[in-house]
């Protein structure tokens, strides 16, 4: 094994929590190989689900290790899982370490991977005073949705540099990332004519998107937008309790029919920073329902939700993420449009908005989190002031209410499976899986027949990550009270959505890659198979 597989691997025994068991220790057992994996954090806790229980052997003969970034408030960016590989994904048996780098979004999974760009990986390095310093956070017992169990450690943030990703994920296709959508960092725009060896992209499945805004500005939206007597008004007396009291529903005040919508062009406006300050936004006075409009912040029923500053912050992501390119090209059409106007992306301290860049998904999480609470998990909160804020994520987050921010309609429609497949919700993304095809290319694995594992592997992922049965699978952990979040696989001629719809064939009526292209985000989504969109009522 090489020096750099060495400095990645785990270093010592587990010292103190000597007990749990461990998929390999150098000294013992090293790793054959590793894989490094870059790209996508809209997808990433997909894609830790996915290796955990579908490329590693679960059959309990041998253990399995996450390791995960700590962060203020939470996990961080990056994790990485050390298992033996299930032999049903065609590669040899054989205990491998698979880092996911998550900081920088999407764009380390394109550009990195097609140009051969090193981009460094969370060290994995267990013992006293190391990164991964199980005396410091004991090791904890986890399970998937699937009910396989692993070991999951916390890891701090040292990184290894110099590695080359070998494998990408992304929230769109390579070709998305150019111009006001590259990474940074140095690296150059995708260029399908400029990269190493022949690339192959693959789709993988078509994530829904949704408009996260902070706690407190949903309520606002909830108390101007329903009647007192509605029991989705935050003065209502059930606005808080289960709609037959029988526990398992969920909360009126969080139900699809009380979330609050905003329309497209609200969105627009907001995205690009046109408007600065909520109080741009007009609503009916109560005390004079045909009178003049008023302020939102002066309509009588948000002051107990008024935040310090009424200037908007947008607590979108970097450039490079897959995510905030999905949300240009849907919501503003950029760059689809050169002449667009772009996502807002400097504050105005005066008029507002104020912009927050965000390495990756959980990163939104936290800032939403901050600006609702007045904290600064994020640290873009220093000022420990509160906005109202609105950001952007995939609907594999926040599904448990665990962070202040809730998602709201768009154009009166909830971001679920189900509306999109209807054909009424249109904020989903097409994610993509690119490699090398030259096994030479396989930077982390020493020997042909590892770099052919390697290789195997890769196409395993894209051959059964986006299975109906898989991604139904995989949704489990996406039900949101407002409903069903997460994945739909895309129509082809193997795959076609059910009459009526079911969560358990999540397939879509809609492609933004019809008729076997590959996927452009740029192209409106068409209808590809029959039979398959409702056109006379929405779910």
């Amino acid at each position: 094994m090489s020096k750099k597989l060495l400095q990645v691997a785990v270093a010592t025994a587990m010292g103190t929590a000597a007990g749990a068991a461990m998929a390999f220790n150098p000294t013992l057992n090293p790793p054959a190989y590793t894989i490094y994996m870059a790209g996508s954090t809209a997808a990433t806790n997909t894609w830790r689900e996915f290796t955990i229980q579908t490329v590693c052997d679960t059959s309990g003969t041998y253990p399995i290790d996450v390791f995960r970034r700590s962060g203020s408030n939470g996990f961080g960016n990056d994790w990485a899982v050390a298992c033996h590989i299930n032999t049903a994904t065609g590669a040899a048996g054989k205990d491998v370490l698979i880092l996911k780098r998550d900081n920088g979004g999407s764009g380390y999974g394109v550009t990195p991977v097609t140009n051969a760009v090193a981009a460094d990986v969370m060290k994995i390095e267990v013992g006293t005073g190391k990164n991964c310093d199980d005396s410091l956070n004991p090791p904890t017992t986890q399970t998937t949705s699937g009910g396989t169990s692993y070991t999951q450690h916390v890891c701090g943030a040292a990184n290894v540099s110099g590695m080359i990703p070998d494998i990408g994920f992304s929230d769109v296709e390579p070709g998305m990332f150019r111009g006001i959508n590259n990474p940074g960092g140095g690296l150059p725009d995708y260029n399908s004519n400029n990269v190493v060896g022949s690339p192959t992209i693959k789709p993988i499945g078509a994530l829904v998107f949704g408009v996260p805004v902070t706690l407190k500005l949903r309520n606002a939206l909830q108390a101007v937008q329903f009647p007192h007597s509605s029991v989705c008004h935050p003065t209502n007396v059930d606005y808080n309790t289960d709609p037959d009291g029988s526990g398992p529903l969920p909360k009126n005040s969080e139900s699809q029919a009380c979330m609050p919508t905003l329309s497209n062009t609200e969105m627009r406006s907001l995205y690009t920073g046109v408007v600065g300050k909520w109080d741009s936004f007009m609503v009916i006075d109560p005390s004079n329902p045909t009178g003049p409009m008023i302020k939102l912040a002066s309509h009588p029923d948000v002051a107990g939700f008024l935040p310090a500053d009424t200037k908007v912050e947008i607590c979108r992501r970097v450039p490079g993420s897959g995510t905030q390119t999905q949300n240009s090209a849907i919501f503003l059409n950029a760059p689809c449009d050169p002449n667009s106007l772009p996502p807002a992306s400097g504050s105005n301290t005066l008029s507002g908005p104020i912009v927050a860049l965000n390495s990756g998904s959980g990163d939104v999480e936290k800032c939403l989190d901050d600006f609702n609470n007045g904290t600064n998990n994020s640290t873009q909160n220093s000022s420990l002031t509160t906005r109202w804020g609105i950001g952007l994520q995939s609907t594999e987050f926040n599904a448990g209410l665990g962070k202040d921010y809730r998602f709201v309609k768009v154009d009166g429609y909830a971001p679920t499976i189900q509306s999109v497949a209807a054909g009424h919700y249109y904020d989903y993304a097409e994610l993509t899986e690119q490699w090398r095809t030259d096994i030479n290319t396989m930077y982390n694995a020493s020997s042909t027949a590892d770099k052919n594992d390697t290789l195997t592997i890769a196409n395993y992922i894209a051959t059964n990550a986006h299975t109906p049965a898989v991604l139904a699978h995989l949704n489990l952990g996406y039900v949101h009270p407002f409903g069903q979040g997460g994945w739909l696989a895309i129509p082809s001629s193997t795959q076609s959505p059910s009459n009526p719809f079911s969560i358990s064939n999540p397939v879509n009526s809609s492609t933004r890659a019809p008729l076997g292209r590959t996927p452009n985000t740029c192209q409106m989504p068409v209808s590809v198979k029959a039979n398959s969109v409702q056109v006379d009522s929405s779910f």
